[in-house]
């Protein structure tokens, strides 16, 4: 990733520029058709979406949408409605003389790939642009979309119209289907009064009072064996210590019952006592969870501050050095990417997890014997393992063990298996920054991201990573069925504008870490800008 991603300008909902600004609008032959299906697929993934977003949020959401995806990839090959098949043969037509070489899975991934260079482009001016409903989002993809006029709808006389897209083609209807002479026969022959009823089926109540329930059944052999047998052979599970000897006097038998009573008791007063303990030590552990974060969120004293406004607001050249550790650095210039509506680089984010919070977790450890180490890898891990520099362009974006297999050697103790998390900041395109956290000990690679997306290809990634690991380093095949991949949950914070990732990126590795939930928003995050700053310049992460 460069060091310094591309960044837009920011703008409110309330000065949204027109839709026609953020680029020339492609000719109608240009754009991509949409189908009926397709346009409702989007349509639920922009719901899904917490508006109001900006455009550029919108166009990654559908990019690496799978469903939205695998309807615009199919529509070439599906029946939806007359109207969309012929709006589709249209579009076929027209591309179909150039791509006559082509393999029906090599169309597909055409298809694919045209959809997502098509949101591409409406990325890098959509930052400021803020869409507020479905119909927004809608006319502002006009500018690379033409979407079918036509939506084949349920109404009440199960009559259906439709309006071809475009005002060339002329309007088509579904056509009918007319009944043959044959079939209307043999409906007027199930509608005759003169066919003989059909025999009643027998009604489940009589079936069902074939059968004893439980309790009667317990009932008819306690009859049947009579009072004392039946407490001798079936005691509901528990057998006592030492079995009394049974005789038929009644008091004998009062004594067996409360002998009984009082186990089962002990047994519940037992089992009552150890969901109390669980609960309180799980109430205990979240408390202390809690204070924990909120540590992390204390404000800075006024020595802290005037460090922080020195090095991301104090004047000097952009090259000069204001951090190091060993062969790592920090230079001014990408400080300042720490000020307030700005994009902040792969080095900040880097050095912070590198030299800020392995250092704290290493004290960590110190203090808590028997925790294992974190690992955190940079932001060119995951960018290596799929090979996203490639000249090659069949092999660019493609899983490759081979280009890290080096790289376990440089995690605490050499064995990935050993560590308690491991940390994979990942840069989307220099566009995004999201991470994946390996829970090794819980055996669950986590993805989180701050506008809600969750990139399946790097979790499986990472997976597969996990596996030729195990497979190079111990001999042994992983078995992933024991693995779990987690998507982005709803709960995961978001950031409600388009320069943020970053910081929340840096937020998410520095709670998870310390074993925090994530209890910071939207409206911490220049808190966190100046936490990050501190962090750097002390070269370890602050307390």
């Amino acid at each position: 990733a460069p060091r310094t991603p591309p960044r837009g300008g920011r703008r409110s909902s309330s000065s949204r520029p027109p839709f026609s600004s953020l680029g020339r609008r492609a000719a109608a032959s240009d754009r991509i058709f949409v189908d009926g299906n397709t346009m409702r697929a989007m349509k639920t993934a922009i719901i899904k979406l917490p508006l109001p977003a900006t455009l550029m949020a919108v166009c990654l959401a559908l990019r690496n949408n799978d469903a939205v995806l695998a309807d615009h990839a199919d529509a070439e090959f599906s029946r939806l409605n007359d109207d969309d098949n012929a709006m589709r043969q249209f579009e076929i037509m027209g591309s179909s003389f150039g791509g006559m070489s082509l393999s029906p899975a090599q169309k597909l991934e055409k298809r694919t790939d045209d959809f997502k260079g098509a949101c591409q482009s409406l990325v890098a001016g959509g930052t400021g642009v803020m869409m507020n409903s479905w119909e927004e989002v809608k006319e502002a993809l006009s500018e690379i979309f033409t979407f079918a006029k036509v939506d084949i709808e349920a109404s009440s006389g199960s009559q259906r119209q439709a309006t071809a897209a475009g005002g060339g083609l002329p309007a088509l209807s579904r056509r009918r289907h007319q009944p043959s002479p044959k079939r209307t026969l043999k409906k007027a022959h199930n509608r005759s009064p003169m066919k003989p009823p059909r025999a009643k089926m027998t009604s489940r109540k009589s079936i069902s009072e074939k059968f004893l329930t439980l309790d009667a059944y317990r009932a008819k052999i306690r009859r049947g064996m009579g009072a004392m047998a039946f407490r001798r052979i079936f005691q509901q599970g528990e057998i006592l210590a030492s079995k009394p000897a049974i005789s038929s006097d009644e008091a004998a038998a009062a004594r067996l019952d409360e002998q009984i009573k009082q186990k089962e008791a002990e047994r519940r007063s037992s089992l009552e006592v150890a969901e109390i303990l669980a609960a309180k030590e799980k109430a205990n552990k979240e408390r202390e969870a809690k204070e924990s974060a909120s540590k992390l969120m204390r404000p800075l004293t006024t020595e802290e501050q005037s460090v922080v406004n020195n090095a991301i607001r104090g004047i000097g050249p952009e090259g000069e050095i204001l951090a190091r550790q060993d062969a790592d650095s920090v230079q001014r210039g990408s400080m300042q990417t720490l000020r307030r509506g700005q994009w902040i680089n792969d080095e900040i984010i880097n050095y912070f997890l590198k030299n800020c919070l392995a250092k704290r977790d290493e004290k960590l450890c110190a203090k808590q014997p028997g925790r294992k180490r974190s690992h955190f890898f940079n932001s060119f891990f995951v960018q290596t393992m799929f090979d996203e520099k490639n000249n090659n362009d069949r092999l660019r974006g493609k899983y490759n063990y081979k280009n890290v297999k080096r790289w376990g050697k440089k995690v605490p103790g050499k064995d990935v298996f050993n560590l308690r998390y491991v940390v994979c900041p990942i840069n989307l395109d220099n566009l995004h920054w999201t991470s994946a956290v390996i829970f090794v000990e819980e055996k669950r690679i986590q993805y989180y991201d701050s506008m809600g997306g969750t990139d399946w290809k790097k979790l499986e990634g990472l997976l597969q990573y996990l596996k030729d690991e195990y497979r190079a380093k111990k001999g042994e095949e992983l078995d992933a069925d024991e693995w779990e991949l987690v998507a982005c949950t709803r709960d995961t914070p978001r950031q409600r504008n388009g320069f943020d990732c970053g910081v929340f990126t840096c937020m998410f590795c520095d709670f998870i870490s310390k074993d925090c939930p994530l209890v910071f928003n939207q409206d911490h995050i220049d808190q966190c800008r100046d936490r990050i700053a501190l962090s750097i310049m002390k070269n370890c992460a602050i307390e």
